[in-house]
């Protein structure tokens, strides 16, 4: 018999290809799913509609990856105004291949090197220098990522975000939310993924991460923007010829989300305190964390122990410098914590 696998490593639900299949075809029969073309349409157009709605913003459209909806977001916002500045360790900036200044022709100014966030002061020094160049230049977007992957899915520091808003209003320029974990944001900065969403023109979040699509974006905003981006998105090859089956699994998912992962919150936070406990475990917790943990091995070989938790069906990435960041998703509702610390102790036990 096959053991029961438990995922530590990904945003979203782990599934195999026939899983996948099979939870495609069953929605397929539960309920009419009307086809889109070139991915507009159909129950594509009923998932922008609805994200729109959660959001709380006027449109959406469906995007074939966040790295589009990213670039399109930026494209649109800036204009004629080419200067945009990023997180350094954003996905935008490190990410994307370049695309925004390859493609758009767009000047990405990052800030906040090896932090999930910059200070207000950063940028508005940033505005201050680009005023006073020979040829005076303006700064069109400020793009924020929060939860920030490349940081163990630290979150941009809810304070300091407020005074980077409002300074970015303040100097004329437009906001946009790289939001590709907004969900999980919004539940850990105890607020709704809308009332995080209000306070940016565009917010992109992604199908394949909460809501376990296997591809997919949403990017959200005012609807004359989002209208103009059908075309853009064509321009860019990113109207596939159907995307249903993203749209399918997203919407199945979407209802009840914050609940479910409400609940696997609470188990992982009890996991990571049964953790702590284990001689030989060490649980640390980051600043401004999201679903993210470090977990140090203090008295076993970080390798070994990482075999012994596959065998046990603990599903962890592998150590990196001997530490292993562990991630939970919605998967986590239904298990139980004392099991679960109690397969942490015995592969521990086996990797001495």
């Amino acid at each position: 018999m096959e053991t029961e696998r438990t995922w530590f490593t990904s945003d979203a639900m782990v599934r195999t290809a026939q899983e996948a299949a099979d939870l495609l075809a069953s929605i397929t029969r539960e309920r009419e799913v009307d086809l889109d073309e070139y991915s507009s349409g159909g129950i594509v157009t009923e998932l922008e509609t609805r994200f729109a709605d959660w959001l709380g913003k006027p449109a959406a459209i469906w995007m074939p990856t966040g790295t589009l909806a990213n670039h399109l977001a930026i494209r649109s916002l800036a204009g004629c105004d080419g200067r945009v500045v990023v997180q350094a360790e954003s996905h935008l900036y490190r990410d994307s291949g370049d695309c925004a200044q390859r493609l758009s022709s767009l000047n990405l100014l990052p800030l906040g090197a090896g932090r999930p966030e910059f200070t207000a002061a950063d940028l508005q020094t940033e505005f201050d220098r680009c005023g006073v160049e020979k040829v005076p230049t303006r700064i069109g977007v400020v793009s924020i990522e929060t939860p920030v992957r490349r940081l163990s899915c630290q979150l941009f520091d809810p304070g300091e975000l407020k005074r980077v808003i409002e300074c970015a209003r303040e100097n004329g320029a437009r906001l946009h939310l790289d939001g590709a974990r907004l969900p999980i944001a919004a539940e850990f900065m105890g607020c709704s993924s809308a009332a995080l969403a209000a306070e940016f023109d565009t917010v992109y979040i992604s199908l394949y991460k909460s809501f376990h699509a296997q591809f997919g974006a949403v990017l959200a905003g005012e609807a004359e923007l989002i209208a103009d981006l059908v075309g853009e998105r064509r321009k860019f090859g990113g109207a596939l010829v159907q995307a249903w089956m993203s749209a399918a699994l997203a919407l199945h998912h979407l209802d009840g989300w914050e609940e479910r992962f409400a609940v696997a919150r609470r188990v992982f936070d009890d996991l990571c305190e049964r953790l702590d406990s284990i001689e030989g475990l060490r649980v640390e917790r980051l600043t401004h964390g999201a679903q993210a943990v470090h977990l140090h091995a203090t008295d076993a070989e970080p390798a070994a122990l990482h075999r012994e938790l596959r065998v046990a069906g603990l599903e962890l990435p592998a150590p990196l410098e001997g530490v292993f960041t562990m991630r939970f998703n919605e998967s986590l509702a239904g298990r139980d914590s004392r099991e679960l610390s109690s397969a942490f102790a015995r592969a521990l036990g086996k990797a001495r």
